[in-house]
């Protein structure tokens, strides 16, 4: 069975105990997450018919109001499919297998009533590397369309992603009535990166991708999407107390991708709301950063903070690349001498590659110029602009 736009599945009301609610299921199962449902509605075949159609995952623990049991129901769109459930997944036609297929698939998301946010939560993603100036190849890539960010939705003129970005995630703004459309356009002959270590070439061209949508009512008392919304002007919400932040299309080689420009929010809490916020410290991986022609080389190295040659601060070059946020610097001979600096770029984050800031809420900004492939050949001269990879940790106890 296929499910319309409008079905009691897909609209997500279920009457349990008198009320219509929306009762979630594996809700702590990222991959798993579905909607409780009567039985018989959530089909496991897929007719054709181009709308999403559902898995069925199992028993819920409760009934409805006639006394039967509920079933939870998976959500799934593949190619030529739309949707407007509260959570769906959208993957490649024979996920978890690979493609290796030229292959043009899109998805249309149909934002519901009352949502003001859409999470993309890039489970499983492995699609070909971007080029070598970073830029997503016109046939190797999945775009994203919304009408919120019809000039760019990670900067201007870039809603494109590529390579690897399996655990990413991010938000998009949306009104109810919105059109959210996700675009796979794949050659099936392109390398696909094996790996996110540090310099490894190694390669296919099998890809695959598994992306769960879960689209949040801004007004909403339910834990699960008020845990989830983002504050606003966050592209990124890291909502632990310690993780791990990177570039889109990061695998440890590739060009980090030009026109990005963004912010990335870290709950301030951590895991303890009752516990005290001390600072966050970053601890970077790996780390190369774009320095711009008139930061370079003066800029080069990373730990510089003022560009001697211009007297203003490094990293702000149109073509450069950084990490914005107030931290402190320490000097890599004296450990108790630290200087505040706001952007970061370079070679390393930094002059020991760990940073500390108290300033809340945590905000980082990721900007990435226009640069291009000469301006990689020159980079490439001292480091490889690989974009970032960092550690955080939410500090708390005494201050």
């Amino acid at each position: 069975m296929t499910f319309g736009i409008n079905d009691g599945l897909l609209e997500g009301n279920v009457k349990v105990g008198g009320a219509a609610r929306f009762q979630l299921c594996n809700a702590d199962t990222d991959g798993e997450t579905g909607m409780c449902v009567r039985k018989g509605l959530c089909g496991d075949k897929k007719s054709g018919s181009g709308v999403a159609y559902g898995e069925v995952l199992g028993d819920c623990d409760f009934k409805d109001q006639s006394q039967q049991f509920l079933e939870c129901c998976k959500v799934v769109s593949t190619c030529g499919d739309h949707n407007s459930a509260l959570i769906s997944y959208y993957q490649n036609p024979n996920y978890p297998d690979t493609e290796r297929d030229d292959l043009a698939c899109n998805v249309k998301i149909s934002i519901r009533k009352k949502v003001c946010q859409l999470r993309v939560d890039l489970l499983d993603f492995e699609l070909p590397s971007p080029n070598y100036g970073g830029i997503c190849d016109s046939q190797n890539n999945m775009a994203v369309m919304a009408p919120s960010k019809p000039r760019g939705l990670f900067g201007r003129g870039n809603s494109k992603l590529c390579g690897l970005n399996t655990g990413s995630h991010f938000y998009i703004d949306v009104n109810a009535g919105d059109s959210i459309q996700f675009i796979a356009t794949l050659s099936g002959t392109a390398a696909v990166p094996l790996s996110r270590a540090k310099l490894a070439y190694a390669s296919s061209s099998a890809y695959k991708w598994n992306i769960k949508l879960t689209q949040i009512e801004c007004d909403s008392d339910h834990w699960y999407y008020e845990d989830l919304k983002a504050p606003s002007g966050c592209l990124q919400f890291y909502t632990e107390a310690f993780g791990t932040i990177q570039s889109f299309n990061f695998d440890g080689s590739s060009v980090m991708a030009p026109n990005q420009d963004y912010g990335i929010c870290i709950r301030d809490e951590g895991n303890n709301p009752g516990s005290r916020t001390c600072s966050i410290t970053l601890r970077s991986q790996n780390f190369g950063m774009m320095v711009g022609k008139d930061d370079f080389p003066a800029c080069a190295q990373g730990s510089e903070i003022v560009n001697l040659a211009l007297q203003r601060e490094c990293c702000l070059a149109r073509d450069s690349a950084y990490l914005g946020i107030v931290g402190g610097q320490s000097d890599p001979r004296y450990t108790d001498l630290t200087a505040s600096r706001r952007y970061w770029c370079g070679a390393e984050m930094g002059s020991t590659g760990q940073i500390s800031s108290r300033h809340e809420p945590y905000y980082i900004k990721v900007h990435s110029g226009s640069f291009d492939k000469a301006d990689v050949e020159r980079v490439e001269k001292k480091y490889q602009p690989i974009g970032f990879q960092v550690d955080y940790k939410i500090d708390t106890g005494i201050c």
